[in-house]
């Protein structure tokens, strides 16, 4: 990552980088991260993403390796987190972890334990507020 993310660049890669994390992309983890952005003010059109997508990609050394998840070690994750942190406002690191939640139970009910504890991590180095327990209560309905 050589660059620093605008707010779209940041709220769209942390987005992409959870919904990889099953290593499949699909059409369900798409609408979340839509409507995220739409809710965080973003975006107002979906069509908007294409630019947003080619220039985050820019910023980042790979978006995938062969379709696979972001591979991230501890460091690498902070980094990550870091950069997206300073690029957003409180409230839309909120409505990014709430989208990142959304995105991860998808197409599952967070059926592997890597999305859930990778969850973990993005809550604490976002600093976002509300307990993780609750909000992954609330979404993925446990």
């Amino acid at each position: 990552m050589d660059s620093n993310f605008n707010d779209k660049e940041a709220f769209l890669a942390l987005c992409l980088a959870v919904a990889s994390q099953d290593n499949n992309l699909d059409e369900a983890e798409r609408v979340p991260l839509v409507n995220g952005m739409k809710k965080a003010k973003l975006i107002e059109c979906e069509y908007e993403l294409k630019e947003i997508l080619n220039s985050a990609i820019k910023k980042m050394p790979s978006i995938f390796n062969d379709g696979k998840a972001f591979l991230f070690d501890e460091k690498k994750l902070e980094i990550f987190i870091e950069k997206i942190k300073d690029s957003l406002s409180a409230d839309k690191r909120e409505i990014l972890f709430n989208t990142a939640v959304d995105i991860a139970v998808a197409d599952g009910i967070l059926e592997i334990e890597a999305e859930l504890i990778f969850l973990r991590k993005i809550h604490e180095l976002l600093g976002v507020k509300k307990n993780f327990n609750i909000i992954i209560g609330e979404k993925a309905g446990f």
